[in-house]
């Protein structure tokens, strides 16, 4: 009877190939992260600068979060152009895997962002993907790349050729999970 009940606890808590699952998350989570900005607008030969991000994450279900959040960033060409900006950011994202210990995820959202010194502010939308690494239960390092499209094209203080100004980000980042559990369920609470 015991070997039985063993059996079906370590039945609840594995997936496909034998992976063991828990709830590593918690309802809230604050998103630090540091990275590089690089812009991809009119002038060649683009530098890569500093990026500076945090946010607040609410996860809605296991697998669907919304997030806003607020960063600082350089964007540089060499010899031609260079900014300091900030953005306010708004997403949802959903992670694949939200119960592994390595979990991928992809996010999308809208965003404005604002230069430093000549105080314009450009409207925005965003889209990235990543990796989040579980080293203990409430803490992730995530690894994640975002493409940054504007609707303008003079964010480089020059308008030519048929596309609008962008930049990517990318970087390493710390998700500290708090609050309570997401959900209830089955799954082993290390």
């Amino acid at each position: 009877d015991e070997i039985l009940k063993n059996e079906e606890k370590n039945a609840s808590s594995t997936k496909l190939y034998n992976r063991s699952i828990y709830e590593r998350r918690s309802v809230n989570a604050l998103d630090i992260s540091v990275g590089t900005a690089i812009i991809d607008g009119d002038y060649t030969n683009p530098d890569a600068n500093y990026d500076v991000n945090i946010a607040l994450k609410r996860f809605v279900t296991p697998n669907f979060y919304i997030a806003g959040g607020a960063g600082v960033f350089k964007l540089s060409n060499k010899n031609a152009f260079s900014d300091n900006f900030a953005s306010i950011d708004v997403n949802g994202g959903f992670v694949f895997l939200p119960y592994d210990n390595l979990s991928p995820y992809v996010y999308a959202g809208l965003g404005v962002m604002s230069n430093y010194r000549r105080g314009n502010t450009h409207k925005k939308g965003q889209y990235g993907l990543g990796l989040e690494y579980f080293p203990s239960k409430n803490i992730g390092v995530k690894l994640f790349g975002e493409q940054n499209i504007l609707v303008v094209d003079d964010l480089d203080k020059l308008i030519q050729g048929k596309r609008n100004d962008y930049y990517w980000r990318f970087g390493i980042g710390l998700n500290i999970y708090f609050g309570r559990s997401i959900k209830k369920s089955k799954v082993k609470t290390n």
